[in-house]
């Protein structure tokens, strides 16, 4: 008889973070219920996201699935977040990981999410449906590049501090975050927990008038910012020189996530290289939704060539993606296709880090996707569960 998989309650909350501390190492970082106060709190509403299997009443596995808001421009899709996927060491290789998944992929499936998201080996978690795509960018600074590359920029006098608990201050961040392009759209009173997720170090931005300008996120050992958003994108080099100030790494690396290309343009003059990749694993579930957002976020933020595209990903139909000089979307369409395939190789057609050019051999009806291709599609280091 198949391992009952049941949903945790408060009371369970000591019980599951001591396996996951014990799955995922030691250390305050590590501490789920330290470093992850914003996905695990000893409350019925947080805990009823993990879902659990217990062997003569200890729970020796479980799972995370956390609904989530994923921000695309002025759109917001349902996305289901999953992590903290753990089973007992003297319990592994007994099908329980796959039992929690199976669960769990069957209630995303059920609950009407447009997509979902979760960090792993592709391997792993390919046969339930997820594909490695998605995208990343990674700045790598050293400190002669980011004081050569000053002296060719506007001079921002800019300080950094560290968020403390003023609540307008709050406010005005979560504003800050709320402009960003891709996001996850946090609970506004959970906002700055969120910041000080895996022991982070949130850090407000100020002008030479005092005025908050900015924020940005460092990760604990201070060697990365996760995070970064400001009123214009002017101040954002020189609050990245100021993290490295305040940090002293070796090299200071900074992630962007899809869809902030016009933050690229203004760190360019820091950073001694650049690096694209994949934002995790996805599985889209509904690709008109995903795939319009996405295509009108694309063409808002960039000129692109006009066009449409008729595309057929098996079992779920056909559609054709068209941008123009008045935006971009996605339809459903009977037309014949000029590409197609399942929701692996779409995913990786479409969403990257690869452009589609790189992934097959595109056709003439086809090759303007080079051009509007990857779609921005991204998770923040931030909400990682």
């Amino acid at each position: 008889m198949p391992d009952e998989v049941l949903r945790a309650a408060s009371q369970d909350f000591d019980e599951v973070t001591s396996l996951l501390d014990a799955v995922f190492g030691k250390g305050p970082q590590r501490s789920f219920s330290l470093a992850y106060r914003g996905m695990y709190r000893p409350c019925d509403e947080s805990m009823s996201c993990v879902y659990i299997i217990r062997r003569d009443g200890r729970i020796v596995a479980c799972a995370g699935l956390f609904p989530m808001r994923l921000g695309i421009g002025g759109r917001e899709l349902s996305m289901a977040g999953v992590g903290g996927v753990a089973v007992d060491a003297a319990f592994r290789r007994q099908g329980l990981m796959q039992r929690l998944l199976e669960t769990i992929s069957a209630d995303i499936r059920r609950g009407g999410y447009d997509l979902s998201w979760l960090i792993g080996l592709r391997r792993r978690y390919r046969r339930f449906g997820w594909e490695i795509a998605g995208s990343q960018t990674r700045l790598t600074m050293t400190e002669a590049g980011i004081q050569h590359g000053l002296k060719n920029l506007r001079l921002r006098g800019v300080t950094l501090e560290p968020l403390g608990d003023d609540g307008d201050i709050a406010r005005r961040l979560y504003e800050l975050h709320q402009s960003l392009p891709v996001r996850i759209n946090r609970p506004a009173e959970l906002f700055t927990t969120f910041l000080r997720q895996r022991l982070a170090r949130p850090m407000v931005a100020r002008d030479e008038s005092g005025c908050v300008v900015g924020y940005l996120v460092l990760d604990t050992a201070g060697e990365t910012v996760v995070e970064l958003a400001a009123a214009d994108v002017s101040f954002l080099p020189h609050m990245v020189a100021a993290a490295y100030a305040v940090a002293r790494p070796q090299c200071l690396n900074v992630l962007l996530d899809a869809g902030h290309e016009p933050l690229e343009a203004g760190l360019g003059e820091l950073c001694e290289s650049a690096t694209v990749v994949h934002s995790g694993n996805w599985l889209v579930l509904d690709w008109r939704r995903v795939l319009d957002a996405l295509v009108a976020l694309r063409a808002m933020q960039t000129p692109l060539p006009a066009g449409k595209v008729i595309i057929d990903i098996h079992d779920h139909g056909r559609f054709e993606l068209a941008l123009d000089r008045k935006g971009g979307g996605c339809t459903p369409t009977g037309a014949p296709a000029d590409i197609g395939g399942d929701s692996f190789f779409m995913s990786r057609l479409l969403l990257g880090p690869l452009r589609p050019s790189q992934i097959t051999r595109l056709t003439q009806a086809s090759s303007v996707l080079d051009a509007w291709c990857p779609l921005p599609l991204s998770m923040p280091k931030v909400d990682i569960c």
